[in-house]
């Protein structure tokens, strides 16, 4: 069974965890995620630039913003995807929360 690890760092307290999900749990939990997050109002995702620093690597960074009145919040964040033999097998993600207005 393919197996992907992931990597979460969280910026505040600077913590990290990391888990092995079954690929195909991976692909059905982002499927859900991208449906309910389309659902949200004020809901946006901008890919800011996506560049391979090492050839089994690929880098993308992100915002992802939620508009709710009077708040905007922002999440800025890279993901690191690691490739073996054209698979997927590690992702490292990073992100940090702002709120932005009164």
């Amino acid at each position: 069974m393919l197996e992907t690890l992931m990597i979460f760092h969280m910026s505040r307290q600077n913590q990290m965890f990391q888990m092995r999900v079954p690929a195909a749990d991976l692909a059905a939990a982002f499927a859900c995620m991208e449906g309910r997050l389309g659902e949200q109002p004020g809901y946006a995702v901008k890919v800011i630039r996506t560049f391979r620093p090492e050839p089994e690597v690929c880098t993308c960074r992100w915002e992802v913003t939620f508009k709710r009145k009077p708040y905007t919040v922002v999440v800025d964040g890279s993901s690191k995807y690691r490739f073996q033999e054209g698979k997927v097998t590690g992702i490292e993600e990073t992100w940090e929360t702002r709120k932005e207005g009164a």
